[in-house]
């Protein structure tokens, strides 16, 4: 399975930390350091696999850290309906 972020999604970086609006409701998510991290990675078309990878070598955490971490802020991502699967 092949996530994707949305169309219809606008971003802007607020003292480190990512705010994205989604222009289809209205609402506004303001993302953690962590989150923010991912979801850069993301916009820059990286698979799960590279993610994980850079989550090892920014934040010095093994790997099955790094994919709960990576497995628990898609599935906030998924459930605020910001990722598609493709």
């Amino acid at each position: 399975m092949n996530l994707v972020i949305r169309a219809n999604l606008s971003t802007q970086q607020i003292d480190g930390e990512l705010v994205i609006l989604d222009k289809d409701n209205g609402q506004i998510h303001q993302l953690n350091s962590v989150a923010s991290f991912i979801w850069q990675k993301m916009e820059v078309g990286l698979d799960i696999d590279a993610i994980v990878q850079k989550l090892i070598q920014f934040y010095e955490i093994d790997a099955t850290l790094a994919k709960a971490d990576l497995d628990k802020v898609l599935q906030q991502f998924k459930d605020l309906k910001l990722l598609i699967k493709i």
